[in-house]
């Protein structure tokens, strides 16, 4: 991983040329080195033990590492580092370090595990659907892989529901047929090639795209998330599993990436964007209010027994404000889009929003898988109230 360290340190300016970093003593990137400069670094790695995305740098406290273990995958360093940051919990295990300590090459090496390339890293963490407290409290590998495996194009990451500041992605394709070597954003709008079939590797590998990024390729191709998407095309023998690239093939393949940035720069359209994110957000709102004054009789018996549900009760003082609060909502659904008070025209953003139609719902966010903890989130008005 010095070639990834030396890269690092390269980038973020630490260093004037590749190849200057010297002895085992220095102090690694961090997340804080980054927050200081106002750069906000996020990457997702895939945890095979419980089968859940994870975003780096973590949030919470349920993971520890094996000193041994990350020593067979980082650099002396970086290790060093990261027991300085962290506190010692048991023989070889510690905890690891705050956000703000945590190395950025950490997080870089468990989102580049890439399965047959670089090995899987081993965390350590407990088992709390164990029987027994002793069996809960044994400390148990936790295996991060790929974060690729869960999330390919992680676009979500720093967006909005209407966004303050546009994030951009890079995403490879193979080339097919296509002459063009990359596509801008809008260019989207005719989806994707049909991929050939003719052999069974062709096949094998459809069904592995499909099962990693079927998410990916429905999100890019929303309104607001597919123009800010950049697609570049691969021939054959680039990219993915051609380690054995000729330098030349290299530089041409960045020089097309350069000519791709430099494509979204001038001809991003910022304002056309946020107005297309505002189109779509409206829609799923009016949806949303929608849903909600359908179902005013089913909400209103929630609420007149919420005191007495077997889990997750709520005192009196909550209900009476939670029905204060979801009455004016459900009345403001019942006004909403009704066009200068005629009670029979209703205007309906879905009739003329972006298509395809985005669909509002739960979804867990990768940030806060297993991040909850017993009294997080606490709600004053519960606190301050009695049952």
């Amino acid at each position: 991983m010095e070639w990834l360290d030396d890269a690092l340190e390269y980038i973020s300016g630490r260093i004037a040329r590749r190849g200057e970093l010297h002895g085992d003593g220095r102090r690694p990137l961090t997340f804080g080195d980054l927050k200081a400069k106002s750069v906000h670094f996020a990457a997702m790695t895939t945890c095979l033990s419980d089968g859940a995305p994870y975003s780096l740098p973590f949030r919470n406290k349920r993971f520890a590492f094996r000193r041994d273990a990350l020593g067979r995958v980082l650099p002396k360093h970086v290790v060093k580092a990261m027991v300085d940051s962290g506190e010692p919990l048991s023989e070889g295990i510690w905890s690891l370090p705050a956000e703000e300590d945590t190395p950025v090459l950490f997080a870089v090496r468990l989102s580049l595990s890439f399965p047959l390339l670089f090995s899987a890293v081993p965390l350590v963490t407990r088992d709390f659907t164990r029987k027994d407290e002793p069996e809960r409290q044994q400390p148990r590998d936790a295996w991060f892989s790929d974060g690729g495996l869960c999330a390919n194009l992680p676009i979500h990451f720093f967006d909005a529901l209407i966004p303050t500041r546009p994030t951009i992605a890079l995403t490879l394709e193979p080339k097919l047929h296509r002459a063009e070597r990359f596509v801008v954003g809008g260019a989207n709008l005719h989806g994707v090639a049909l991929r050939p079939m003719d052999t069974p590797g062709h096949f094998a590998s459809a069904l592995l795209d499909v099962m990693q990024e079927w998410r990916d390729e429905l999100q890019c191709q929303l309104p607001g998330y597919r123009d800010r998407v950049t697609r570049i095309r691969l021939d054959k023998g680039e990219g993915g599993l051609n380690l054995d690239m000729r330098e030349d093939q290299m530089e041409a393949l960045m020089s097309i990436g350069h000519k791709a940035g430099e494509a979204v720069a001038t001809q991003f359209d910022w304002e056309g964007h946020r107005w297309t994110r505002y189109l779509a957000a409206m829609d799923q709102v009016s949806r949303l209010l929608g849903t909600l004054e359908a179902r005013e009789q089913d909400i209103g018996h929630l609420l007149s027994t919420a005191s007495e549900m077997s889990t997750r009760k709520r005192s009196k003082r909550w209900v009476d404000i939670a029905r204060v609060s979801t009455t004016e909502l459900i009345e403001l659904s019942k006004k909403w889009g009704l066009a200068d008070n005629n009670q029979s025209v209703r205007f309906r953003f879905e009739n003329r929003a972006p298509r395809p139609l985005a669909s509002l719902r739960p979804s867990p966010s990768p940030m806060d898988v297993a991040d909850a903890e017993p009294g997080a989130g606490l709600d004053p008005i519960e606190q301050d109230s009695t049952e």
